[in-house]
């Protein structure tokens, strides 16, 4: 089926598969293709997806049985016939397809009238790359999975689009969900990936990984959006990534490379190509043990469902069956929240079903079990489905004991949705990011297999050989342990048994679900299996409130209204206190997201009230402190869940009040994710006496009300989302005929002069407010000889005008009502000139200036300066040489070009509305352009290989001047080009060999004119001294090559080894970073070895030892 993934993301990656070029083929400490863990040193794995074909597998001849077992299943008993036609215990229902949004809300859509067929041009269909449309055909598609033969499923209702690897025998190769199958052709369509209007990516957006699946790729929108938790550091916000494995993530360029990537086993161009990334949730094995408590995950549970849902209060039967049965609470919880849609599917509901077993493909609402009760329901799911069956090594759908993906994991059986896995676990990450985090990297993970060659290992018994093998793994890679010692013993991990072990830890005891977690135990060859995450036990459960002393208690806090609620809600808290409250103080908290958001909302006060309107939606935990005087105290705290959109308010596209007949427009003023809210708009009047429907449940958010008759009325608007939650708002509207008159038009500020601001306000005379009118203003002086509108119509009464003119004017204000009927009011104003006052000119540059250079003079006044003009002249030589700038008009300021160097007078005629002439003068100093100097950056001894910034500095005017670089040594006996004639002045250079040069710079100027420039230096060679260590107080190793000389271009390559090179790796590859800082993981000698690189592309190699204790 489909399944939700709220994916917790690993912080921790190993690095895998081949790590870069140098010392190329060179291996790590323990292989993953070892045959015996006694057998001497492990075998060399040449690379990503190389290493022991099954052939070598076979081919063991050790009495010892090996570590890789010789069979091609690891379940015994499992044959094609038990699992041939078995298509998961959840239906393919193309008519109620379960989709996921970022939040963990669930929604069934109805897909089968979907068209799902690309309709391809033919040159289209040459185009690369391409990808595999799994809804050319609906239903479940059945697959044959390369590399193993096992039988697989899929239905593209789900995932639409799979990466395509080619085609062969009629076979079309693909890869969803981690998966590489071949299906027949006829049953898939093959289109380019620009043909397809969505792919399903990856993105990170605010800190956290989200992955949109296309679940039609002839839409633009997508089916599912799935919370992968907080993004890697190495996936940029905003940029769309990759993967059809859910480990390695690709950019847009590089989706063909990708499918080579595929095709050839390796990850060689994904981003994280050496840090391959595990969804924690996802790939945490369900035989652990979740940190909240029966009454934690209760309060948890009811406060995320709706009130009728069949999941209310079972967070104390998930933690009893999770004791009993060893599966995971927290794990089970999300399987039936995304099974169920939180409770509320009709499964659930009518059937007490809360994961949808045994619903098949033909009749999955008729053929789903019937539980007597939802606690029967959870004890039979722990008890038969998991813990006797998919977790069971001996069971044929045992892939894993973890929710995986296609590849591995309970997700290859139960369901046909490739994303089941994912989907599942991002309910429990919904549920944890918002409780506090509580179970989030409790457990140390470990991976066998993380990318070819894939391996069957014992496991066994104790940490040797020659102990009994109590299962083996399933042979398809990135299966997921729980591992119990980080520190291996005899190259042993001890994990946490999948299978419920006998009571001698012998075999698989396949008669019982009941689970021991002290006791079943078992271990795997360290040699197969790598930490993806390093547990930290998790945070610590808040603890239940102590009574206090003096005889009182918080018993918790309450709200005037119950959860969820929508943003911008205003929300009473209470504190809930018995006994003797006297003198008691408290403070209210809200956090959100394990506290990177949150706020007081009332500080320590003898209140016990306090009231909370949150701005954005979420799970928000509620805190509230007690205390009494100086004494500590008592904390408790409350969920609750806040919707993620707001609703504040009814508007109306005409305000109250309105005369009959008018159609009035009502809204839903909606804020937030608004898809999926459905609206419901009534009138009523005389305290319903009189009501109406004006439209019912519908998903716009807005309709056309007409009223028949005058009155007061009241509209409701109800807002309803997808989990059944409804909030209602009011709003009074009067409805009748009003009567008006134009008012008085009033000025601010009361004083009106020319060229300045004044707001005219036209107000209006009636007994109701908020009129339907608009006005217009125009102004016009002697009898209309002139005129301008100022605003044509508008429903502001008032609007800012700056008067071009003085004198008396008269203001004509246009009001015209909802009818279409107009009055206007006229007003007399005078406006006066106003004074102003010469204060100086200011040019834009301070002299000197160079010939050539664009030079602007501003003339600054005080005062009203409107209607002043301005002109513009300059002299020399007492009037031998002089022309106009600019003549007069309003514009107070203007550019002037210098075209000879001199002593200049600028003259300005300031002329005011009487026709009065002010003249100001400024002196101003012109020089002659020139070649200043030569100029070399870095400023120092240079060497070859060192790239040198060379800079022509030129005064004066530049846009048409040219520069030439040119150098020579030995007095010209070598020479050389560096740039030709062009408008730039500034080039790099890199000496090639040593000795004393001059570099020559030609600049020539817009008149022809050439200047030349020479700088001379002697260049050398740099030097290697070598490599400097330095220890931080955090433990990481400062490492820095010591270089003498230029080093302007160079670039550096960092690389540790150890032990010959039977471990190492890439610290940093080329890069123009000087130094690094690395953290080593083990004790030891390592040998550090950095490549210096000239810009010359010169490489020098240092490498020193360095001991870590």
């Amino acid at each position: 089926m489909k399944k939700r993934a709220l994916a917790l993301l690993l912080a921790f990656g190993m690095v895998f598969g081949n790590v870069g070029s140098m010392a190329a083929q060179a291996t790590e400490v323990q292989d993953e293709t070892v045959i015996e863990e006694d057998s001497g040193e492990p075998q060399e794995n040449t690379g990503i997806g190389e290493g022991t074909t099954d052939e070598s597998v076979q081919g063991e001849t050790e009495e010892t049985e090996p570590e890789v077992a010789e069979a091609e299943n690891a379940v015994e008993e499992a044959s094609d016939s038990v699992s041939g036609g078995f298509h998961g215990e959840i239906s393919v229902d193309e008519q109620n397809v379960n989709v996921v949004d970022k939040d963990g809300n669930v929604t069934f859509v109805d897909m089968s009238a979907d068209d799902t067929v690309v309709p391809e041009l033919l040159e289209e269909k040459a185009e690369t790359p391409q990808i595999v449309n799994l809804r050319q055909t609906s239903g479940v598609l059945e697959y044959k999975e390369v590399g193993t033969g096992a039988d697989g499923y899929v239905a593209g209702t789900y995932g639409a689009d799979a990466a395509y690897l080619g085609t062969s025998g009629g076979k079309v190769k693909f890869m969803i969900g981690g998966v590489i199958g071949e299906i027949a052709e006829s049953k898939v369509q093959l289109v380019s990936k620009s043909s397809a209007k969505s792919v399903s990516y990856y993105s990170a957006s605010g800190g956290r990984l989200y992955h949109y699946i296309s679940t039609n790729i002839n839409v633009t929108s997508y089916g599912s959006t799935l919370d992968n938790g907080p993004a890697p550091s190495y996936l940029k916000s905003g940029t769309k990534y990759y993967s059809y494995d859910g480990h390695y993530f690709y950019i847009e360029d590089n989706f063909g490379n990708m499918l080579d990537d595929y095709n050839n086993n390796t990850r060689t161009h994904a981003v994280n190509a050496s840090t391959p990334y595990y969804n924690y949730f996802q790939y945490l094995p369900l035989r652990s043990q979740s940190n909240y408590t029966s009454s934690t995950l209760n309060t948890i549970i009811n406060n995320k469902v709706a009130s009728n849902s069949k999941m209310k209060n079972t967070g104390a039967t998930f933690v009893e069956k999770q004791n009993t049965y060893g599966v995971n609470a927290l794990l089970m919880t999300g399987l039936a929240a995304n099974e169920s849609a939180w409770g509320s599917s009709n499964i659930a509901q009518t059937k007490n079903n809360l994961f949808g077993l045994n619903a098949v493909d033909s009749s999955p609402g008729q053929s789903a079990n019937y539980f007597a009760s939802v606690e029967q329901c959870i004890k039979e799911f722990a008890e038969k489905w998991m813990s006797k069956e998919y977790l069971n090594p001996k069971n044929w759908k045992y892939f894993g004991g973890f929710l995986g993906n296609k590849a591995s994991g309970m997700n290859v059986k139960y369901a046909s949705d490739p994303y089941w896995g994912e989907k599942a676990a991002s309910m429990a990450w919904n549920l944890d990011k918002d409780n506090g985090n509580k179970d989030v990297n409790k457990y140390t993970i470990g991976i066998k297999d993380t990318i070819g060659p894939n391996n069957t290992v014992n496991v066994r018994s104790e940490s040797n050989t020659s102990s009994s093998a109590l299962y083996k793994t399933p042979k398809q890679g990135n299966c997921a342990y729980l591992i119990l010692n980080k520190t291996p013993v005899n190259k042993f991990y001890k994990i946490q048994s999948d299978g419920v072990l006998n009571s001698g830890r012998t075999a698989i005891d396949t008669s019982t679900g009941n689970y021991d977690f002290s006791k079943m135990y078992a271990y795997i060859s360290a040699d197969y299996v790598k930490l993806v995450n390093s547990g930290n036990g998790g945070s610590t459960p808040d603890p239940e409130p102590q009574p206090e002393p003096d005889n009182w208690r918080v018993n918790g806090i309450k709200t005037n209204i119950a959860a969820p609620q929508p943003m911008n809600t205003s929300i009473q808290l209470t504190a809930d206190v018995s006994g003797n409250t006297s003198n008691l103080q408290y403070k209210f908290v809200w956090m959100k997201d394990n506290w990177k958001d949150w706020g007081v909302i009332q500080n320590f006060s003898s209140k016990n009230t306090a009231t909370w309107k949150p701005t954005s939606g979420g799970n928000y935990t509620i805190y509230l402190d007690v205390k009494k005087g100086t004494g500590s105290a008592t904390t408790v705290s409350k969920t609750y869940q806040i919707l993620n959109w707001s609703y504040t308010g009814i508007s109306t596209n005409l305000s109250s009040p309105q005369t009959l007949g008018k159609s009035i427009t009502v809204s839903a003023d909606v804020k937030g994710t608004t898809s999926g809210l459905k609206y419901k708009f009534v009138w009523e009047k005389d305290n319903w006496k009189e009501w109406g429907v004006i439209k019912d449940l519908s998903s716009t958010n807005s309709a056309a009300w007409k009223p028949s008759k005058a009155g007061n009325y009241v509209l409701h608007v109800d807002v309803k989302d997808a989990s059944g939650y409804t909030a209602t708002m009011t709003k009074k509207f009067e409805i009748g005929n009003v009567s008006w008159e134009p008012g008085e038009l009033t000025t601010s500020p009361k004083k009106v002069e020319m060229g300045k601001e004044v707001t005219l306000t036209q107000n209006i005379k009636s007994s109701a407010s908020n009129l339907p009118l608009q006005y217009k203003f125009v102004w016009e002086k002697d009898n209309w000889k002139e005129w301008r509108v100022i605003r044509d119509f508008s429903s502001k009464n008032s609007v800012n005008w700056k008067p071009p003119v003085n004198g008396k004017c008269t203001i004509h204000v246009d009001i015209k009502d909802d009818a279409g009927k107009v009055r206007t009011k006229s007003t007399a104003i005078q406006i006066d000139r106003g004074t102003w006052k010469f204060v100086k000119i200011e040019p834009s540059k301070k002299a000197p200036q160079y010939v050539g250079e664009k030079i602007n003079f501003e003339v600054i006044t005080e005062g009203n300066s409107s209607g002043v003009q301005y002109k513009f002249v300059w002299q020399k030589d007492n009037w031998k040489d002089w022309a106009v700038i600019q003549n007069f008009s309003t514009k107070n300021s203007a550019d002037w070009i210098p075209r000879e160097s001199g002593t200049y007078k600028i003259i300005v005629d300031m002329k005011d509305l009487d026709g009065k002439v002010t003249t100001k003068e400024i002196t101003y100093e012109i020089e002659e352009s020139y070649f200043d100097s030569v100029e070399i950056t870095p400023d120092t001894k240079q060497n070859v290989g060192g790239k040198i910034h060379i800079r022509a500095n030129y005064k004066g005017e530049t846009s048409k001047t040219q520069y030439k670089f040119v150098w020579q040594k030995d007095n010209w006996k070598e020479w050389g080009v560096i740039s030709e004639l062009s408008n730039k002045n500034g080039v790099d250079w890199v000496p090639k060999s040593t000795g004393n040069y001059t570099i020559c710079v030609d600049v020539k100027d817009e008149k022809g004119k050439v200047q030349t420039k020479t700088k001379s230096f002697p260049v050398g060679e740099w030097t290697y001294e070598g490599v400097e260590f330095t220890k931080k107080s955090d433990g990481t190793l400062k490492i820095q090559p010591e270089i003498k000389g230029n080093t302007s271009g160079f670039t550096y390559k960092y690389v540790w080894q150890k032990d010959n090179w039977k471990e190492w790796g890439i610290i940093k590859d080329f890069s123009s970073s000087s130094s690094v800082e690395w953290e080593p993981k083990t004790s030891g000698t390592y040998t550090m070895i950095v490549d210096v690189k000239d810009a010359n592309g010169k490489v020098v190699t240092k490498q020193t030892q360095y001991t870590i204790k």
